[in-house]
């Protein structure tokens, strides 16, 4: 179910669409009034954390990162064309893992995009992250191969 908050002044979907001209509370799929634009990959990043990870960020309000984060001095995330790519580099073989899905716009003056990986550009959070600033999670799971399961609207 798609889910406008009026206190929070943006949006919460479960895809990465925008939806323009529209009532400022609503419970979609009354759209009558709206129009859906699709918004580039790069408007959402995405964080793979585990289970026990996104619990403790839950119980304080805020993710903090990873070590390797935290020695880096920022926390890391990836785009919709890096997100697969990051799960098969860093998570091989990890089992039940959260995916967290952020817009970009409520972080962006802490975000960075720096070049990695051959010089592709992804986000770099110089901040902690606000749970409240995570509008989607889903679960990240291995199949039968030992390969993550995206959900089906990232493949």
């Amino acid at each position: 179910m798609y889910y406008f908050s009026p206190l929070r002044a943006r949006a919460k979907f479960r895809s990465p669409d925008v939806f323009v001209n529209c009532p400022s509370f609503f419970l979609l799929p009354d759209l009558r009034s709206c129009r859906k634009v699709r918004t580039m990959n790069e408007q959402i990043i995405y964080r793979v954390l585990g289970s026990d990870e996104w619990a403790e960020a839950l119980s304080h309000g805020e993710y903090l990162g990873a070590p390797h984060d935290v020695a880096d001095g920022f926390i890391h995330f990836s785009t919709h064309d890096t997100l697969a790519a990051t799960l098969a580099l860093h998570y091989a073989g990890r089992d039940h893992l959260k995916l967290l899905h952020v817009p970009v716009a409520p972080i962006a003056q802490n975000i960075k995009w720096e070049p990695a990986r051959g010089g592709t550009l992804f986000p770099h959070l110089y901040a902690r992250l606000s749970v409240q600033d995570v509008f989607r999670v889903d679960d990240v799971r291995l199949d039968e191969n030992g390969v993550h399961i995206l959900p089906e609207d990232l493949r």
